[in-house]
């Protein structure tokens, strides 16, 4: 009688333990889950790789075209580190319009408030013209470098 207790104690205690070990797995799964999906929507989307960037004052109207590759990199990495910011925003006519064409064809647009030197600039996608992204003063600098050549 005493082994079938000891058996049965050991069953529930081994069970209760794998139990709360699943349960751990999975809340930590969720939560890193969770916090990468935090990260992708926290970011401008871009649509694709980056075959050419338009840059234009007046959307359309005489745009400077950058192809070359250092360009493109430099665009691709302004934009991915581009962080929304929270909230609904209300923007006047941007500074710049960038027209960006993808090598599968899609194409996107995004207003651009320029920053001046050692400030951040801000994106927004004529698709969700209610979002904003902030891009660091490096970045800005970088993009100022890029813009003025």
């Amino acid at each position: 009688m005493r082994r079938i207790s000891l058996y049965i104690l050991l069953v529930l205690i081994s069970a209760f333990l794998l139990g709360c070990h699943s349960e751990t797995d999975i809340t930590e799964a969720a939560e890193i889950k969770s916090e990468s999906q935090l990260e992708e929507s926290e970011k401008l989307t871009l649509e694709g790789e980056i075959a050419k960037v338009a840059i234009s004052k007046k959307r359309g109207i005489d745009p400077v075209v950058y192809k070359k590759a250092e360009d493109l990199e430099a665009f691709n990495n302004i934009f991915s580190s581009a962080i929304k910011e929270p909230g609904t925003a209300n923007m006047v006519n941007p500074d710049v319009y960038l027209e960006i064409a993808y090598k599968d064809g899609n194409e996107q647009t995004l207003h651009l408030w320029l920053g001046g030197n050692g400030e951040i600039s801000v994106l927004m996608s004529t698709d969700a013209t209610s979002t904003i992204y902030t891009v660091s003063e490096a970045m800005t600098d970088t993009l100022t470098e890029i813009v003025g050549k």
